[in-house]
Formats: structure tokens, C-alpha cells, sequence
């Protein structure tokens, strides 16, 4: 059961929460909080849908009492595979919710005022950054896979105590930042995380790849992922122009329970097993198409290839996207107008 608490609408993966309270501010000043409810991924992912409300700050508490108790009570509990709030959510409509909500908690709910719109999918934390507070910078660390060395941890430590509040923050993007640097001491700490094997300034495509645990730790997994996501962005970073994977979410997953969220990426690979020549070896399944934001969706399957041909195959759909897409079309809405078989015999 997935809870999250956003300052606004944008970037937190709120599409694919169990349940979100996202930062709203109506047109007289007044702030609260509009909810989504019924997101997930896993074999059967679900866009989370609006509730349509605006909680004020004080009533958030029962209202998330009131939407857990009716998920405690009436889901579907008899199968592991559909106790969650998604299925839930589906079957019963975002109307009949919200009315059980309110008999609950004994009154009506206000109505939201406007739906979000133009959201934008992913916020890109990555580099120095300013706050609000006046010469104050929080500085973005992307990780490839989110694998960090407990030594790397000691060194981010005490950066943080000596350069910041002693406060590191982690992302859905499996990476993260440290807040509340002066400005003045940016440098110092961007050179150390560097000396330390944790760049700032990177490609986009290091940025955006995410990676489950993989077949190493993992017992439902069949293919390799964090070691494989590392080779391949190093790879891809020494063969492409940085330009070409601007704006690209790669996610390796290693089965199809979707812990590394391929079903909303760009290009998402999910493993799988397949034989050649009478042995089993390690394939991928490639989903294109994902997206957040305003037109979130889920990403369409294409192709299995082998595991050592998805390095090419990233670079290839790039370097066609970047060749074909009209202004400045989302690599999502350039898969929307092409058909499956359009796609595939790009492989």
C-alpha cells in the first residue's frame, strides 16, 4: 500500500500510487491537497485517476483513515495478486469511492476547483541547483541502478554535516541530492562526489536509466539488471552524441513484476528467458512508450532480443526518434504514431 505526500503535481510518479495527496492552491489564496487513488504497476498496471476533491490540511488525516479503512475492509484479500486498492478502485468507479469516503468521515467533500493540466512526468534533479532560501543550492546525484558503496555513503555523509544541514534526500529515480549547500561551497562538494565515482554532470541517458535488483539478489528474477544498466550507459555514453538521448527513461527490470517500473519508461526492457540452440539464455522484452505527466500511458511490448543487443537497440531507436520526431514531440508521442510492426523492424 503506497502512500505519498507531494508539494505539487508534477514529477512525484503520483500515477502510479496506491494513493497520493498532491499540493494545490485554489484561486483565492487557499491551500490543500487534490488526491489520486488506484495507481500500480507490478503484471497489471493501472494509471492512478483523480479523485476530483481539495482536502484542506486539517481533514487529510481522516480522509486517508476513511480510503484505507474502506480498502481494509472490502479488498480483495482472498488473492495475493489482487489485494491491492488498484483492483478496487477499478471495479468500484472513483464516484462510489469518493461517496464511501464521505460516509465516513461524515460530510461532503469539496469539489476540486481546476484539474491539473500541462504536468509534466519527471522532475530532472540532477546538478546544482538554487532553493528558495537565499544562498542556499541543493546539488542532484544521479545513480546509475541506485547502487551506492557503503564507503560512498561514508564520504556523502560527511559532505552533507560539513557542507550542508546533514540532510541527503533520496528520489524515485534511485538517486539523490543534498540539500541546504552555500553556494559558495557547490564546487567543493561537486568535485569530492566526483573523486568518489559519483558524477553530477552526466548525460541524460546515466540520469534517466533506473534498474531492479536483478537476478543477483533477487529470487524472482531471471535476468542480470544493475550490472547490466552500468555497462550500458558507459557503453551508450562512448558511442552516441549526448543530444540523441536527451530526455530518455531507460528501465531494466528483471521479471515482470515491474519493480523497476519498466512499464513507464521511454524504453523499458523486462527479462526473460529464452533458448538458443537448446540453451536458456538471458533475453530481454522490449516495452517503448511510456510516459507521466498530462498523457500518462503505459508502454507498448515489441520485441524479445538478446540481453547483449540492448546497448544497440537504445542507441538505435534514439538515433531514429531524433531523425523522425516533428518539433519537439515526446519520445512517447513519436511511438503513438507508429504501429507495432513499424517498430519492431527497427531491432
Amino acid at each position: 500500500f503506497k502512500v505519498g505526500i507531494f508539494g505539487h503535481r508534477a514529477g512525484g510518479q503520483l500515477e502510479i500510487n496506491c494513493l497520493s495527496f498532491y499540493g494545490v492552491k485554489r484561486s483565492d489564496g487557499e491551500l490543500g491537497y487534490g488526491i489520486t487513488i488506484g495507481g500500480g504497476l507490478s503484471t497489471e498496471p493501472h494509471i492512478a485517476k483523480e479523485m476530483g476533491v481539495f482536502v484542506k490540511p486539517e481533514q487529510t488525516m481522516k480522509v486517508m483513515e476513511a480510503i484505507t479503512a474502506l480498502y481494509r475492509d472490502h479488498g480483495y484479500r482472498k488473492s495475493r495478486k489482487h489485494a491491492r486498492l488498484k483492483f478496487l478502485v477499478a471495479d468500484w468507479g472513483v464516484e462510489k469511492y469518493r461517496d464511501e469516503v464521505e460516509k465516513i468521515i461524515g460530510y461532503k467533500l469539496t469539489d476540486e476547483e481546476t484539474r491539473p493540466t500541462n504536468i509534466r512526468g519527471y522532475e530532472d534533479h540532477y546538478g546544482v541547483h538554487p532553493q528558495l532560501q537565499e544562498g542556499l543550492s541543493y546539488i542532484g546525484v544521479p545513480v546509475i541502478g541506485g547502487r551506492v558503496t557503503s564507503d560512498q555513503w561514508d564520504v556523502i555523509a560527511d559532505l552533507a554535516e560539513q557542507y550542508g544541514s546533514g540532510d541527503v534526500r533520496l528520489t524515485v529515480m534511485q538517486s539523490f541530492y543534498i540539500p541546504n549547500v552555500k553556494n559558495e561551497d557547490t564546487a567543493a562538494v561537486v568535485a569530492k562526489l566526483e573523486e568518489i565515482g559519483l558524477p553530477v554532470n552526466v548525460s541524460s541517458i546515466y540520469s534517466g536509466m533506473v534498474a531492479c535488483t536483478g537476478i543477483q539478489y533477487c529470487n524472482l528474477a531471471v535476468a542480470e539488471t544493475k550490472n547490466r544498466a552500468k555497462d550500458v550507459v558507459m557503453w551508450l555514453d562512448d558511442n552516441m552524441k549526448f543530444s540523441e538521448a536527451e530526455h530518455l527513461r531507460v528501465n531494466l527490470n528483471g521479471c515482470p513484476n515491474s519493480c523497476g517500473q519498466h512499464w513507464i519508461a521511454d524504453i523499458g526492457f523486462q527479462g526473460c528467458q529464452k533458448k538458443v540452440d537448446g540453451v536458456l539464455k538471458e533475453h530481454f522484452d522490449v516495452f517503448l512508450g511510456g510516459a507521466l505527466g498530462t498523457d500518462a500511458r503505459f508502454n507498448r511490448r515489441i520485441k524479445r532480443i538478446q540481453a547483449e543487443d540492448v546497448p544497440m537497440a537504445i542507441k538505435t531507436l534514439s538515433e531514429v526518434y531524433s531523425a523522425q520526431k516533428q518539433g519537439d514531440e515526446s519520445f512517447a508521442k513519436w511511438v503513438e504514431r507508429h504501429t507495432d510492426e513499424e517498430l519492431e523492424v527497427l531491432f
